[in-house]
């Protein structure tokens, strides 16, 4: 089942989107300037790029499902949503990260 494009929950993605672009930037930053030791930064800074990649694509399906396969079929949309609310959990303690965007466990134990 598509998102919903009701105006309240596009603001609540269009935030969302913004606060993991926003600390993707600073984790590139501190990659980029002597955050970790030098052996590190390359590989950490792969790790911002891999993750800006998939927020992305992800901003892109929310504006426009063709991007994935003009369908909302398969599971496509939801998974790349459970990746991308996983990325933004890892956040978590950030004064401006939401508890709303908190996912929900897919996997029992």
């Amino acid at each position: 089942m598509p998102p919903s494009r009701d105006t309240t929950i596009g603001a609540v993605v269009s935030d969302f989107i913004t606060f993991l672009r926003a600390r993707l930037d600073e984790d590139e930053r501190y990659a980029g300037h002597g955050g970790p030791t030098n052996s590190w930064a390359p590989r950490l800074l792969a790790e911002v790029g891999a993750k800006r990649e998939i927020v992305e694509i992800y901003a892109r399906a929310w504006a426009d499902p063709s991007v994935i396969d003009g369908t909302w079929e398969h599971g496509r949309f939801e998974g790349l949503q459970i990746a991308v609310e996983r990325l933004a959990w890892c956040y978590a303690g950030h004064p401006e990260y939401d508890a709303a965007w908190a996912p929900v466990p897919v996997v029992k134990d």
